[in-house]
């Protein structure tokens, strides 16, 4: 409502933060005493306080914790929120050499990917790797989700050992 009055100038002020989510048009009217009045559009605005949703997918199939993932180039993110989004970071961690990376990302279309790292793939079935990626809104909302999975290079490929008989 109104605040204060400097001459010819009249000061309102409305709390915008708790009207519901959605986009708005702001109006002003002004009348002046003797009839004549003017409406007009002040300015957009945009009420978000939902943080974006992530979604990760490894060649289109759901995200599945544990599960083996073959070549980082196969795995995308969606995100999704009523404003413009950002990837914050992407941080890629696990394996024989304990990497702790900060991956840099592509986006292509509605959907984003990684860009490879220089890493040394697990000779261990068990062995996980994690990868934590933050978003944020354009209205300073961040979510942060984070995967666990086995991970081998598209390119690596194994060898089964062959019996021998030693000879001398």
């Amino acid at each position: 409502g109104f605040v204060s009055r400097n001459g010819e100038n009249y000061v309102y002020k409305w709390f915008l933060r708790d009207i519901a989510e959605g986009d708005y048009q702001i109006r002003v009217r002004a009348k002046e005493r003797h009839g004549p009045q003017t409406d007009s559009t002040a300015f957009s605005y945009r009420s978000d306080r939902t943080p974006p949703v992530i979604t990760f997918a490894f060649k289109d199939q759901p995200y599945v914790e544990g599960m083996l993932i073959k070549g980082l180039e196969n795995i995308s993110f969606k995100i999704e929120d009523a404003s413009d989004v950002a990837i914050t970071s992407i941080n890629f961690k696990g394996g024989p050499a304990s990497d702790n990376v900060e991956l840099a990302w592509n986006k292509k279309d509605d959907y984003w990917g990684l860009e490879y790292p220089r890493t040394f793939p697990s000779q261990n079935e068990a062995d996980m790797y994690i990868l934590t990626l933050t978003a944020t809104d354009a209205f300073g909302q961040s979510t942060t989700e984070v995967y666990s999975f086995k991970y081998e290079p598209n390119n690596l490929f194994s060898v089964e050992s062959v019996k021998t008989l030693a000879v001398n």
